[in-house]
């Protein structure tokens, strides 16, 4: 017979698992576009593969800083200072194309804003898997 343990902790696995897939997912969805939105807004190939390796610089550069932020503002903090991250980037980067005219601006705020989702992203990994390590020792 279930808990009410085991069904709270069936809840919150479920929702982390639902938040890592939307919040990966948002990681590769610019690829079908961005490279064609950003030609377009005169940046160079070259450079879109660092518009690109901004999410993932961010998570290796912040990832030290991950394990502490979790011991000194808790698991679930965490968890929805990486939501609030994620999703703020998105937004932004959305709205980019009609903010910025400018090249070299426009490459920059891109850049800018994988650089937050990366780090939202790493929040939110690092958070989940510290929830789901707490709610299964064993």
């Amino acid at each position: 017979m279930r808990t009410k343990a085991d069904e709270d902790s069936s809840k919150v696995i479920s929702t982390l698992c639902l938040i890592n897939l939307i919040a990966n997912s948002a990681y590769s969805s610019i690829a079908p576009f961005f490279p064609n939105e950003a030609l377009s807004k005169g940046i160079p190939n070259f450079y879109i593969g660092y518009i690109f390796a901004g999410y993932s610089v961010s998570m290796w550069i912040f990832s030290p800083l991950f394990s502490s932020l979790l011991s000194k503002y808790g698991r679930k903090n965490i968890l929805m200072l990486g939501c609030i991250c994620e999703s703020s980037a998105i937004l932004l980067f959305a709205f980019l194309p009609d903010m910025i005219d400018t090249p070299f601006a426009y490459g920059m705020a891109c850049f800018f804003c994988r650089m937050i989702e990366g780090f939202g992203n790493g929040c939110l990994s690092s958070s989940s898997n510290s929830i789901i390590s707490f709610f299964y020792e064993e």
